[in-house]
């Protein structure tokens, strides 16, 4: 990070002005800020006349102390000017998305994307839009998300396809810079030639050592990975077991998007009570105070007979903790070639069964590959010993 004596200068004005603006307009949505300005003990630090009473190598030392006094102050510490001062964002010290790297107020322009429909029509400078965006570099992504940090608007993937380039060039603006992957040519805009390269540099900085830039064995993405957490399953009667444990641990909430949903599955076999049935599982951690939610796909009824309105109702019907969302509309989206084909479960955001089956009747199966997943195994190891 790097600042000069002027932007202590506009970080200073920022602060006063949003603790004079506190004071001033009494509305309900500075409420909390101002119970934080309630709270200092003494009044913000001052830059007053450090400019010209002070040496050089004095008024490091003074900033240094100016800046830690701020940062003392939960009112100050929590400004939106002194993030953007300090280049941070709720995204930053998160520990699985990687180490920080740099962050910052850019302007972002529209379109780019390599996918047909995503764009505006035409290629004229008027087709495109700027917005104000807040930038975070990682070291596989960057994405960009809303100045309040609240949502996340775009995720660009490091790829072999990855690309930096600056100048009017490339990007048809002054001072731009065009990143670019196998999905999208990202453009965005700085304030000065010096903050253009150091983007460029510090993202290229972050990158090169992505295990994402080239083409790993058998032309996949990914590199090998030793010591993974990661189980594979070839049948349903090992992931349907081991999923019926993974629900029974669930804390606080459990994810769930399918193609199909039969609630009455049984998730372990063979049965003796419905201990082990999805929709008695669901209901008993529901009642726990686990969060449950499913999206499943909804369906045209007359080509499809999964009949997502009855596992929704009779999911919905068990707990209030219970949420489902079928997806998508077929008439008001105009969607109809289209299907959520997601087999995913997501329990606690730490435990995840992806790439699987749909926890419905007829995907159970074991290494024997009976005709039917009823009955017990004494029955049918019978039947094969006496067709011997």
């Amino acid at each position: 990070m790097k600042r000069k004596y002027k932007h202590f200068q506009e970080l200073h004005r920022d602060l006063y002005k949003h603790k004079m603006m506190l004071h001033l307009m009494p509305l309900g949505r500075f409420a909390k800020d101002r119970q934080l300005l309630r709270n200092m003990s003494e009044e913000m630090p001052s830059l007053h006349g450090t400019e010209r009473t002070r040496t050089a190598s004095s008024k490091g030392k003074y900033l240094e102390e100016y800046l830690n006094g701020l940062l003392e102050n939960a009112f100050c510490r929590n400004d939106k000017s002194m993030l953007e001062f300090l280049s941070v964002s709720p995204l930053s010290f998160v520990t699985d998305l990687g180490p920080k790297g740099l962050e910052g107020p850019i302007m972002k322009r529209s379109g780019g994307h390599h996918i047909q429909g995503l764009n505006c029509f035409g290629h004229h400078q008027f087709c495109f839009r700027w917005s104000h965006r807040w930038l975070v570099v990682k070291d596989s992504f960057l994405l960009y998300m809303s100045q309040d940090y609240d949502i996340i608007n775009f995720v660009l993937l490091f790829d072999p396809e990855f690309k930096v380039q600056v100048g009017r060039l490339y990007t048809g603006t002054e001072y731009g810079v065009c990143i670019k992957n196998s999905t999208r040519d990202l453009i965005i805009k700085c304030s000065s030639y010096r903050q253009s390269h150091w983007w460029s540099h510090e993202i290229n900085r972050l990158a090169e050592l992505c295990d994402f830039l080239k083409k790993q064995r058998f032309e996949g993405f990914a590199p090998p990975r030793e010591n993974a957490l990661t189980k594979w399953y070839v049948n349903g009667s090992g992931y349907f077991s081991d999923l019926a444990d993974a629900l029974e641990q669930a804390k606080e909430e459990i994810f769930i998007t399918d193609w199909w949903l039969s609630p009455e599955v049984f998730l372990k076999r063979p049965a003796t009570n419905n201990y082990w049935r999805l929709d008695e599982i669901l209901k008993r951690k529901a009642e726990q105070g686990v969060k449950v939610c499913v999206m499943l796909y909804k369906e045209v009824e007359m080509a499809l007979g999964i009949n997502s309105d009855y596992s929704k109702r009779s999911l919905m019907n068990m707990h209030p903790n219970i949420k489902v969302m079928r997806h998508p509309d077929h008439v008001s989206s105009v969607v109809v070639f289209w299907a959520h084909h997601e087999k995913m479960v997501a329990i606690d955001q730490t435990v995840a069964f992806v790439g699987g089956i749909d926890l419905a009747f007829g995907r159970w199966d074991d290494s024997q590959y009976r005709l039917s997943d009823l009955g017990l195994t004494e029955e049918s190891n019978h039947v094969k010993t006496s067709q011997k």
